[in-house]
């Protein structure tokens, strides 16, 4: 069994409070109706053919215990009686019915945001006048409700760390009343909170994981082995492929609003070719970095094979060490940088120009654009073109990036004689809406260290009380209770 634990608010304060009776009945003095089972099916999506959305049958599906997947169609029968059901004619109150879904995350990590559970025209059902009732002899109904799971991207990133095991949660609120329109209430989650008369609630929690089937195609990683080098026999070389890119892993920063798959690269190095063969030192496949030291004149080449273990193919690239007895007298280049000082608009193509830079030798230079953080230091791997997008010639002199969101971009031009290097100032770039382009970008950190300040509260589902005015959120005391399973 899955074990599922969920903080939620505790409703002592509001049951010591004891709200009136009356205020579950109606002026006449007549109770709600109520929904005394529920059972739940699911039809799980298992392929797309041509376009065409291809399901299986119909099975028992118990949502306190398993996963549902976006897509999957799901089929609730609720048991509904009403006090004023006796069997007999005369006493058949209409009853009507609604379905709520609330989107509930997980605090204090950030998970996909689905639309909310489909419903139906967010009305009660079915239309004033036409309301539910048994046939004579009976005192109870089945009503079925039926609904597609919502699409969303990504997983969740409690999920991606092992802390839950499924990304999207919703509160699945059935609610059912006297009045085509009890005027219920609802918090800004979508939680019912409340009515002008009489209703009945029963929640459930709904747990879906992400569909494969409309998961984005992973590319693969792009191996970088890095640059060629120059250097003097017996020296000890760091083998650097760092700057290896995967796409896949784009927006699994914490502080970032999306959230994609996360890949798990791992990195061989290896010998090809040179004077005597050397085996590079690794002490951890994750690590893009190792080590060679080099006792005898030459060339040597090491490659890097790069696995994203998710693609059969891994990628290669390989980094040619030239080793000599003494590294002639050389003056190192000197980076130069010239790119936009305003702040630019989601959405732009900037240039930014190293031209401008020079060698004392007069020796031809190589180039390699790179982004940084705030104080030029090197970005992790999960937080490369979170802001800027490159286009073209990150490995020439003339370079073009597209802002693809709000933000700031620091860059810093790396350039190398082939001996020598340097690296330029930080040249940093606002990216800002169009609505306020021209205005200074506000920086995405601060929103993070406000959520981060502030502890996340998990809003509870409602039990199945009845009554109007039993869920007013004023009076419920902030004590966190662990739970598990379906809600009543």
């Amino acid at each position: 069994m899955r074990r599922v634990t969920i903080p939620v608010l505790v409703y002592l304060g509001l049951i010591a409070l004891a709200v009136p009776v009356s205020l579950a009945q109606d002026q006449e003095g007549n109770a709600p109706p109520e929904i005394i089972d529920a059972t739940w099916e699911i039809s799980q999506l298992t392929a797309i053919v041509r376009g065409m959305l291809v399901y299986g049958p119909f099975v028992s599906f118990d949502p306190a215990t398993e996963l549902a997947s976006e897509r999957d169609l799901i089929r609730v029968t609720a048991t509904l009686v009403d006090p004023d059901w006796t069997g007999e004619e005369g006493g058949d109150d209409e009853v009507f019915v609604r379905q709520v879904g609330a989107w509930i995350p997980f605090g204090g990590f950030l998970a996909p945001e689905p639309p909310p559970i489909p419903g139906e025209d967010d009305a009660f059902q079915p239309e004033e006048g036409e309301g539910l009732a048994p046939p004579e002899g009976e005192t109870q109904i089945d009503y079925t409700f039926e609904f597609q799971v919502p699409e969303f991207e990504g997983k969740n990133q409690a999920r991606l760390r092992g802390l839950i095991d499924y990304d999207v949660r919703w509160l699945v609120q059935f609610v059912v009343s006297n009045s085509q329109d009890p005027g219920i209430r609802l918090s800004e989650f979508g939680i019912v909170t409340g009515s002008d008369e009489p209703i009945f609630v029963w929640a459930e929690f709904l747990l879906a994981i992400e569909n494969p089937i409309f998961s984005p195609a992973n590319p693969p990683a792009f191996a970088d082995a890095g640059a060629d080098q120059v250097v003097e026999v017996g020296s000890t070389v760091v083998l650097d492929a760092g700057r290896t890119y995967d796409g896949f892993n784009l927006g699994f920063d914490p502080s970032s609003r999306n959230v994609f798959e996360k890949d798990a690269l791992a990195f061989t190095w290896e010998w090809i070719s040179g004077p005597q063969r050397v085996e590079p030192a690794q002490n951890d496949p994750s690590d893009p970095q190792a080590t060679v030291t080099l006792n005898l004149i030459g060339e040597y080449v090491f490659r890097v094979t790069v696995d994203d273990n998710v693609n059969s193919l891994p990628t290669t690239d390989s980094v040619a060490i030239t080793v000599v007895q003494d590294i002639p007298g050389n003056q190192a280049p000197i980076a130069v940088v010239d790119g936009p000082t305003e702040p630019v608009t989601v959405g732009d193509v900037i240039t930014l120009d190293g031209s401008g830079s020079r060698d004392p030798d007069g020796d031809p230079l190589e180039y390699h654009w790179r982004q940084t953080d705030e104080v030029g230091g090197p970005l992790p791997l999960v937080e490369l073109n979170q802001v800027f997008q490159p286009i073209s010639g990150r490995e020439q002199a003339v370079s073009t990036w597209q802002a693809v969101r709000p933000g700031t971009f620091h860059v810093r031009l790396l350039i190398s004689d082939g001996l020598l290097t340097d690296v330029s100032d930080i040249h940093s770039i606002d990216v800002v809406e169009p609505a306020t382009a021209g205005a200074t970008a506000v920086s995405e950190a601060e929103p993070a260290e406000a959520e981060e300040a502030a502890e996340p509260v998990e809003l509870p589902a409602p039990p199945a009380l009845c009554g109007a005015g039993m869920f007013p959120l004023a009076l419920v005391p902030l004590l966190m209770w662990p739970m598990r399973g379906r809600i009543r």
